[in-house]
């Protein structure tokens, strides 16, 4: 994608306004696309398509151009999920930003029309560069645009600092038993802030029935779903890779919300427990079996061994805490090609005589 394209075409989009406005241009961009991409006015100004590498997007800079016709007052260096953060409205309103998120193709046309309409209501800017940067990457496989927007608007740095703060105690005692300064125990201690106040959140959540079906969705899709970001894309990290990590996390917390902060309680340690209530010696094995399976899962097949066992934990009485914490940072690092997570869930499992 050709910055220098966007960038020229947003430049003359803007131009259009300046005094004195172009009406006759803006009213060409206006009407300039139908209710889907491949419906295009043939009256747009001719030099759309010199800011065009693939005739294919012209539908998309049309969008964003009849956009800006229709609310004239740009934004600049102001991220869509900021943007669309600062409009005020009803709980609707979140309601129709999770189903702009979730649209594909043609909805999209409608949805962002809607959400600029509000904006202009509300005289809120809108950078224009921003999003036609972000509608020409909104069908990417990773849907890294929709995530981006959904940390921005859902994220909350007061609640984000209260959380925090209620951690910080565990936090300092913990950095204080980590004598190494090296940049891999100093990205270990990030990844445990961070894990102490997402799982901390979560814990909030134990009895909100709507956030842990909402959660429980997410199950058997390492990205989750559109549902779940605005419980989890506050506590996003930067690292993209870490993402499947925390939907994983949550999703398995909307199937069990029994949480324990017990050190050393990991996965291993579960299955242990599960076996003790085992009668039969083929109950042993099979558990045992399934236990060997889950270690040489990758992170791709790991979710659908995880649910299994959460969920048995769930189901027996009595029921088996589960330390999501512990959890979220051992996924985070489950392809280390140390395997050092797989050995520690073996060594609880098997550490057990009965298993031995």
């Amino acid at each position: 994608m050709n910055t220098e394209k966007i960038n020229s075409f947003v430049y003359r989009l803007y131009k259009l306004d300046n005094p004195p406005s172009n009406t006759a241009a803006l009213a060409k961009f206006r009407r300039g696309i139908g209710d889907n991409f491949d419906d295009v006015s043939h009256d747009l100004p001719p030099w759309l398509l010199d800011c065009i590498e693939d005739p294919k997007q012209i539908g998309k800079f049309a969008l964003v151009g009849s956009l800006f016709a229709l609310h004239r007052l740009p934004a600049q260096h102001e991220t869509m999920g900021r943007c669309f953060a600062r409009i005020k409205g009803s709980d609707s309103l979140e309601k129709r930003f999770i189903s702009l998120l979730d649209a594909q193709g043609n909805e999209l046309i409608q949805r962002l029309r809607e959400i600029i309409g509000l904006a202009k209501s509300q005289e809120v800017p809108i950078d224009y560069g921003s999003l036609l940067h972000d509608i020409l990457n909104w069908e990417n496989p990773d849907q890294a645009v929709q995530f981006h927007w959904a940390r921005d608007y859902w994220s909350d740095s007061a609640v984000y600092e209260s959380l925090k703060q209620e951690v910080e105690s565990d936090w300092k005692n913990e950095q204080a038993s980590l004598k190494s300064k090296s940049r891999q125990e100093q990205d270990l201690n990030h990844n445990r802030l961070q894990a102490m106040i997402f799982t901390k959140y979560l814990q909030g959540l134990r009895e909100n029935r709507a956030a842990l079906a909402h959660l429980r969705r997410g199950l058997g899709k390492s990205q989750g779903t559109i549902g779940m970001l605005p419980y989890i894309a506050p506590f996003l990290p930067d690292d993209k890779r870490e993402y499947s990590a925390y939907f994983l996390t949550a999703s398995l917390f909307g199937i069990h919300a029994l949480f324990t902060e017990q050190k050393y309680h990991d996965i291993g340690r579960i299955f242990r427990l599960l076996g003790e209530k085992k009668t039969s010696k083929e109950a042993t094995q099979s558990l045992q079996r399934r236990f060997t399976a889950l270690l040489d899962a990758n992170q791709m097949d790991i979710g659908h061994h995880l649910r299994q066992v959460i969920s048995e934990a769930n189901s027996v009485k009595p029921e088996i805490a589960v330390s999501y914490r512990q959890l979220l940072l051992d996924l985070i690092d489950w392809d280390s090609p140390k395997k050092h997570i797989q050995k520690r869930w073996a060594k609880s499992f098997f550490f057990d005589p009965k298993f031995g």
